[in-house]
């Protein structure tokens, strides 16, 4: 129904205004870019009719999901373009870390992965390690919390559930306070607290989902771990648990190259440079 309603709504905004652009953030993910674009119904062929002939420039967030449209999808070649999410850079070069594991999220999602953490941390010795859970608690996810605490009591103090935090403030100051940034996921499209955790200088720990794989071959700074592999999430966190010691130099180093390559003020330009473009081609804008 959705597609249906979009395309007739850009028929009619092109149809009373022949100049117009349609741009498409797509925002989507290796879990959902074949039924997107493979589907065979009469939504996946409308979509892809859309895109073929309405749609005039489409960005996506990733490498992978770039490469893989242009190894699939031939007839999107001409129009797409790789356009990441992006920060407003504020590193102050004076990183101060503490033996703090931050997860930010919507926390006991079944797609966050929050039950196969707390597994993990189950089978870790945290030794002076604090974990923090930031974000809002689904309804259904209390109970166990509660259950898990009834078995780990000796962790009480150092599993931490803050619940939603909505001021960016203290948000940053969790993030510039963690030493660690876990995320499980089972999958993400994105995941923009992935990028602010690299860029406030944590050293992350996730599954290969959205962006994560993106920055740590960026950064050098990060640990990969399968999905729904809980032993393997405990072996990576045990690993820094027993080695970990703060480097401002490697902390700093992941934050610069995070930011040069994620600042929203660049990242704009380059969307404007192919708007720009792509109206020059269509004849609606001059050189001049």
């Amino acid at each position: 129904i959705m597609a249906t309603l979009l395309s007739k709504a850009w028929t009619i905004y092109l149809s009373s205004n022949t100049r117009g652009f349609v741009y498409i953030k797509l925002d989507t993910s290796e879990r959902h870019i074949n039924n997107l674009l493979l589907s065979r119904s009469i939504k996946g062929r409308l979509r892809r009719w859309t895109l073929t002939h309405i749609v005039d420039l489409v960005s996506v967030e990733t490498q992978r999901i770039y490469c893989q449209i242009r190894e699939n999808w031939g007839y999107l070649e001409r129009k797409l373009i790789y356009l990441p999410n992006g920060i407003q850079t504020h590193k102050t070069g004076n990183a101060r870390k503490e033996k703090v594991i931050l997860n930010v999220g919507r926390i006991g999602a079944y797609e966050k992965a929050t039950d196969l953490l707390l597994r993990a941390l189950s089978k870790c010795r945290l030794n002076g390690w604090t974990m923090y859970f930031v974000g809002p608690i689904e309804d259904q996810f209390h109970q166990q919390i509660t259950a898990w605490f009834n078995e780990n009591p000796h962790l009480k103090d150092q599993v931490i559930f803050r619940g939603a935090v909505w001021d960016r403030r203290i948000l940053q100051q969790y993030y510039e306070k963690a030493a660690v940034f876990c995320l499980p996921s089972r999958w993400e499209n994105f995941s923009f607290a992935l990028l602010e955790a690299a860029s406030a200088g944590c050293l992350l720990i996730t599954t290969p989902v959205g962006v994560a794989k993106e920055l740590i071959d960026i950064t050098k700074y990060g640990m990969l771990f399968n999905v729904d592999d809980e032993d393997g999430l405990a072996n990576c966190l045990d690993q820094v648990i027993s080695s970990w010691k703060f480097d401002p130099g490697e902390v700093n180093a992941a934050q610069e190259k995070i930011d040069a390559l994620f600042d929203w003020d660049k990242i704009i330009e380059v969307l404007d440079k192919n708007i720009v473009k792509t109206m020059m081609k269509k004849g609606h804008l001059n050189a001049n």
